[in-house]
């Protein structure tokens, strides 16, 4: 029987979830919460008969890169059913997508693969990195006292504090930057589950207790946000206030954290990490959508096959100067540099150097000034975000 691509109808949503659930161990008494999301309008599903085979969802929002703010289609979830896995379908319900992102705008796709092969085989290439550190928390006992006033949160506080992370995302490769929908249903409607503290206009600090199979708890931070050495102190001395409960403190941040510049030991353990993937869905419109370093000028010529957007394939010129660039269709019919989709996407993220790319064999065919050029267009530490879509 052949399969068919199509959006599920609303009636089809109950088989669409319950093929989720076994993919993914969901509870399945969530499907009233994912029958409401707003994001279901962008789902396809490939069907075989009646069964449902595989299913691709877009949540929309953006991501920050080089301080401006990319339109980005977030794949969350995708699956295949256990008995169709095998067939390509997961492949071809995440690139049927593509010319869906590209007319609403979202030049980027990004999701966390529970499989890389198969992202990598449609564009996609490791961008950004989500880690979980842990810290002694009576590490936090040797931040000095500052004298910065923190108070509980309310609910109402949400709003100052979406103003608060979006000025701290934009300095942050691989931030989201969250749509409203994002704050309503991660602090609005779930704001008793958290521990949210507050310096007015200048931080806050998010985290939970989960408990510990013997005593007490760890605390588990989602994020710091601080305007200021002085009032990440503050925050963070909040959390060290639990030590006599809580021994450990899990942290997500960045495999670096900045916690190593704060604390007078190198008490900051890694436990785990994902990395999370890139695909540029419209090249020309992602690399004018992003922001690069002032002061950088540089025009680089490369060529570029993309067998899945076609619209992204040939010959190009990048330009970057005054903080901008643009891709122009290129003439040339000499050698040039030939990049991968998938290195583009390595690189646009600012995950990888040029040079790190060059030896992987994503990029091909460019000399030591083109290599220079791109990693000084596309530097920066590494991308990472706090949130797991």
């Amino acid at each position: 029987m052949e399969p068919v691509l199509r959006a599920p109808t609303v009636d089809e949503n109950a088989a669409v979830w319950q093929m989720i659930c076994r993919s993914f161990n969901f509870p399945v008494e969530d499907l009233e919460r994912f029958q409401s999301d707003v994001e279901t309008v962008q789902g396809l599903a490939v069907f075989v008969g009646d069964e449902v085979a595989a299913y691709s969802r877009i949540k929309s929002f953006a991501m920050y890169f080089g301080g401006r703010s990319v339109p980005t289609g977030g794949y969350s979830p995708v699956g295949a059913a256990p008995e169709f896995r095998g067939r390509g379908f997961g492949s071809m319900v995440t690139a049927a997508q593509f010319p869906l992102l590209r007319e609403r705008g979202e030049v980027l796709g990004a999701l966390y693969p529970a499989t890389t092969a198969l992202y990598r085989g449609v564009g996609f290439e490791v961008a950004g990195v989500w880690a979980r550190q842990k810290v002694p928390t009576r590490s936090f006992h040797s931040l000095r006292p500052p004298a910065v006033p923190v108070r509980r949160a309310e609910v109402e506080d949400v709003e100052s504090m979406k103003v608060l992370y979006r000025s701290f995302a934009a300095r942050r490769d691989g931030h989201l930057d969250r749509p409203d929908w994002w704050w309503e249903r991660y602090y609005v409607k779930d704001f008793d589950k958290w521990h949210i503290y507050l310096v007015p206009d200048e931080g806050y600090i998010s985290y939970r207790h989960q408990p510990n199979k013997s005593w007490g708890y760890t605390v588990s931070v989602h994020e710091v946000v601080a305007t200021s050495p002085d009032v990440a102190a503050a925050l963070w001395r909040i959390v060290g206030s639990s030590s006599s409960m809580a021994r450990e403190t899990h942290v997500i941040g960045p495999v670096e954290h900045p916690l190593l510049l704060l604390l007078p030991e190198q008490d900051v353990e890694h436990i785990e990490s994902l990395r999370n993937m890139v695909r540029i869905v419209d090249l020309p419109a992602a690399i004018e959508a992003r922001g690069y370093p002032s002061g950088v000028t540089a025009a680089v010529e490369f060529e570029v096959e993309d067998r899945h957007c076609d619209w992204n394939s040939g010959r190009w010129r990048l330009v970057v100067e005054d903080g901008g660039g643009r891709l122009e269709k290129s003439a040339s019919a000499g050698p040039v540099l030939r990049a991968t989709i998938n290195g583009l996407a390595c690189l646009y993220s600012g995950y990888a150097t040029a040079w790190w790319l060059a030896e992987a064999g994503l990029l091909q065919g460019a000399d030591a000034a083109d290599l220079a050029a791109l990693t000084a267009v596309f530097a920066g530490p590494t991308p990472w975000m706090p949130d797991f879509f």
